[in-house]
């Protein structure tokens, strides 16, 4: 009987203990749970997830493509991109938006008027 090893960022996200908000968007990284303003954010992958706390908990700062690799066990760029994609679908109309910056990583920022 095989037993499949859990990826290393799941690890890495739930030694997070502290909520991370950021405008309407509320992460409870050792809970896996998102809320955005009051609604949760049931349908998220635990990948999906480890990148919106990636770039939620480094919130105004161009988290690299590299450092999401890192982060994901070595995900691919398009791997990573095709997760923002994802991400931004589900979020949907939060007071956050996951903006790309092209060829550099992904930067999470306050949408104007929140």
């Amino acid at each position: 009987m095989h037993s499949r090893q859990q990826p290393l960022y799941i690890y890495k996200v739930m030694e997070h203990r502290q909520v991370i908000q950021a405008a309407n968007l509320r992460l409870e990284p050792c809970t896996w749970r998102a809320w955005a303003g009051e609604n949760q954010i049931e349908s998220l992958t635990a990948a999906e997830y480890a990148m919106l706390f990636l770039v939620a908990r480094e919130q105004g700062r161009v988290v690299t493509l590299d450092e999401i690799g890192n982060f994901l066990d070595g995900a691919s760029y398009d791997v990573i991109r095709a997760l923002a994609a994802k991400v931004r679908k589900k979020v949907g109309a939060a007071a956050i938006t996951i903006r790309t910056v092209h060829g550099v990583g992904f930067q999470l920022v306050q949408n104007s008027g929140h």
